[in-house]
């Protein structure tokens, strides 16, 4: 699996530091990694798209299908998928549109991670020997 963990706070100096344009790479890398995991044809490079059109207005949307795919994956790999945060996801980046996006990036990509974090962890009983 090519899908490799991302710091946020990392992701968010990047961010910054290219004036947003680090925003459209990150876009992509969790779409392609929510659509890998998922097993479904990636629709990454339309969802940058859309959000370089939209000056990252699609992003709106994208915390709602994001956060559904999150909790989703979650089910599958038998982890508790908490509440659903696809409707405060879509609320944050209207009232807050700069400071929700970089939030909504956050926090999918904090979700992706306690994936990985999953998937790599033996199961029970099986990482350890006596």
């Amino acid at each position: 699996m090519s899908i490799q963990k991302r710091n946020p706070a990392t992701c968010i100096v990047l961010f910054v530091i290219t004036c947003g344009l680090y925003g459209y790479y990150w876009v992509y890398k969790i779409s392609e990694d929510l659509d890998q995991l998922e097993g479904t044809t990636s629709s990454a490079a339309m969802d940058m798209l859309a959000c370089f059109l939209t000056c990252f207005l699609f992003l709106i949307f994208c915390g709602f299908k994001w956060s559904k795919q999150v909790n989703a994956i979650k089910q599958r790999y038998g982890m508790d998928p908490g509440k659903e945060h696809s409707l405060f996801l879509m609320i944050i980046c209207v009232v807050l549109p700069m400071l929700g996006w970089v939030y909504n990036l956050c926090f999918i990509q904090d979700s992706l991670n306690e994936i990985l974090d999953r998937i790599a962890a033996p199961a029970p009983g099986h990482g350890t020997q006596n």
